[in-house]
């Protein structure tokens, strides 16, 4: 589950960062002890704690199916990032100067973590990589 929740998050931050600021998702992230978190996907996948996740038969997919470049891109994002294991991904996400670190306070649940920082850190990225 860990996995999925951040491969949402980067996913979504290249995504805005690539398209001008659309969203893959329009789901609230929030900065929780263990990096960003999307809570619905949150509250839809906990029961697997650390297990694997099957598919979901009532999974909405109904925005990707027809839009090529939104498979590819996802595609890609799962290429890139699935062989990271949920540690590894969370060193990325709690890196000095990412949104997450720029908000996240201990003890503070449910800090918002605004798109526009996500956006403009993953354009940084984008041109620095």
């Amino acid at each position: 589950m860990l996995q999925v929740i951040k491969l949402a998050f980067i996913s979504e931050g290249y995504m805005l960062a690539l398209s001008n600021g659309n969203s893959l998702f329009e789901d609230p992230i929030e900065a929780w002890k263990y990096g960003p978190v999307i809570p619905s996907i949150y509250e839809a996948y906990k029961k697997y704690g650390s297990r694997s996740i099957r598919q979901e038969k009532d999974l909405d997919i109904s925005n990707i199916e027809g839009n090529s470049y939104l498979t590819r891109f996802l595609d890609h994002m799962f290429e890139k990032y699935s062989k990271f294991t949920g540690s590894e991904l969370i060193a990325l996400t709690h890196k000095e100067g990412t949104p997450w670190k720029q908000v996240y306070k201990p003890n503070i649940p449910h800090i918002k973590i605004e798109r526009e920082r996500i956006q403009s850190y993953y354009e940084d990225l984008l041109n620095c990589g």
